[in-house]
């Protein structure tokens, strides 16, 4: 029994000593000497602007007007699609355009004619003659045959003025839907074309920023899909330096704060910059929070990629603060954690 105590007493007190040895990733951060404390953060350098070219348009490379490597300004154009399909179907769907155009005009225009051309005074003036004859009649100034022969005009314009009336009214019908559907063929036709120029207009890639052309993975003559990545835009004249910090320690640091900035490189490259940004949300790459510091690189020494250490010296008001809850913690002891074992009598 008495080994087996002592065997675990001894287990527990290795596993203390491991436990009291283990650093919180605040404590990693924390550097103490004589006089103060300093925060130490492990930090890489970004481009300022890092954008991949996407392709606009579905189709044949025909110019490119910058090499990987070349310096391009914004608005700059990086290359050009052969236009040769799409200005032909342009000019085809004008054409479809035209006609439809023409056709409605005509029909309308039929339309028109057809429905005021009914012989309507026609029939008005007959329909008085016969009154005036059957009166005439009536008082013995007109013969049966007169009245007989009007009214048998009258009745022969009546029914072909109910006839034309008849056709009108299916001419009218027949016209609407015919100029419906021109309508919708017509409205389909400028969607397309208006599709078309759209395409003519994002035939030509233009760069959006100031950098450098680099990842270019396209040749003249090479066909390209929508969508599909044709290089990237780096601009290093400033570049962001992330660097990450442990969420126990931002409330300690501020924007505006002074770092002191050692490049890892040969020959040693150091600066000083102040905190432009403070990101409070842990990144699930860093897995930290990030300080943002914002770099002038006019010399171009600093390139994406390249490591550093950011040292944040603490202000004197946190100094006490920190020491006390990160550096001077207290610590569970062999003593309490033997005794627990004891107590519960193993």
């Amino acid at each position: 029994m008495k080994i087996k105590i002592i065997t675990l007493l001894l287990s527990a007190t290795i596993s203390t000593f491991l436990i009291g040895c283990a650093q919180t990733i605040e404590e990693k951060q924390l550097v103490e000497d004589d006089k103060h404390i300093t925060i130490k953060l492990e930090a890489v350098v970004s481009p300022r602007v890092n954008s991949k070219i996407i392709s606009p348009y579905d189709g044949k490379i025909e110019t490119i007007f910058v090499k990987n490597g070349d310096r391009v300004k914004k608005g700059e154009v990086i290359c050009r699609f052969n236009l040769k399909d799409e200005t032909l179907k342009i000019k085809n769907i004008k054409r479809e355009i035209k006609i439809i155009k023409q056709q409605i005009f005509r029909n309308s225009e039929n339309r028109d004619v057809n429905i005021y051309n009914n012989n309507t005074d026609i029939l008005k003036n007959s329909e008085l003659y016969l009154e005036k004859i059957t009166t005439l009649y009536a008082e013995g100034y007109a013969t049966e045959s007169e009245l007989s022969n009007a009214k048998k005009e009258y009745l022969n314009l009546k029914k072909e003025y109910e006839n034309v009336k008849k056709d009108n009214n299916n001419r009218s019908n027949n016209f609407k839907i015919s100029k419906d559907q021109n309508l919708i063929l017509l409205n389909k036709k400028e969607l397309e074309l208006a599709n078309a120029k759209h395409q003519i207009e994002n035939a030509t890639v233009i760069s959006d920023f100031n950098g450098y052309l680099i990842d270019a993975l396209i040749t003249e003559g090479s066909n390209v899909a929508k969508g599909s990545k044709i290089g990237s835009i780096v601009n290093i004249d400033n570049v962001i330096l992330k660097a990450g910090l442990a969420p126990g320690l931002y409330q300690y640091i501020k924007k505006g704060d002074m770092v002191k900035v050692d490049f890892i490189v040969t020959p040693p490259y150091s600066v000083e910059a102040n905190i432009t940004r403070i990101i409070p949300i842990v990144d699930p790459v860093f897995g930290r929070m990030i300080v943002e510091i914002k770099l002038e690189n006019s010399n171009f020494i600093l390139q994406n990629g390249m490591k550093a250490m950011v040292e944040i010296d603490l202000k004197k008001e946190y100094q006490a603060k920190v020491k006390k809850y990160f550096i001077d913690k207290e610590k569970e002891t062999v003593v309490n954690v033997g005794s627990d074992v004891t107590s519960k009598g193993y």
